[in-house]
């Protein structure tokens, strides 16, 4: 079988599961985002080694980009979007509660570090002090375009 057969296969039967009754729809696509964070690390573990030989360095920059980003995402999509991923970055430890308190981007810059210490006054949020501070300004620029909070199209 091909791994499209397998795909739609397994969607005909969550499909059947949702429609008798048996599974809901978020047990479904929790199952589906845990299979997929299962597939993709599994693929990474068989073939990663002898994919990374092969490619330029340009080429498998991208690649454990993108491979990382689409096993963090299948991850986060094991709890639904909404709890998993949209109100996840709106948790009271991670950036987005930081980004409303960035009023003037080369001044957070130059402070950023003398702002880590945790428990002292105008420090960091946890997940804030544990990156480098271009992790914080990927989420100010989002919102300063227009597509702020946890999931667009709504403004923080």
């Amino acid at each position: 079988m091909t791994s499209t057969t397998i795909g739609v296969v397994a969607a005909l039967i969550g499909v059947a599961l949702v429609l008798r009754g048996y599974a809901t729809i978020r047990a479904i696509i929790s199952l589906f985002g845990g299979l997929v964070g299962f597939l993709i690390g599994a693929a990474v573990v068989v073939w990663g080694t002898s994919v990374a030989q092969r490619l330029s360095w340009r080429a498998l920059t991208f690649t454990v980009w993108a491979t990382s980003f689409a096993w963090a995402f299948a991850l986060a999509m094991v709890d639904g979007w909404q709890r998993g991923f949209a109100g996840r970055l709106t948790s009271k430890h991670e950036y987005l509660r930081q980004v409303p308190t960035i009023t003037d981007i080369p001044e957070a810059v130059r402070t950023f570090s003398s702002r880590i210490l945790d428990y002292q006054p105008n420090s960091w949020i946890t997940h804030v002090s544990g990156h480098p501070p271009g992790a914080l300004l990927t989420f100010v620029w989002l919102d300063r375009i227009g597509l702020g909070g946890g999931a667009w199209p709504h403004r923080s």
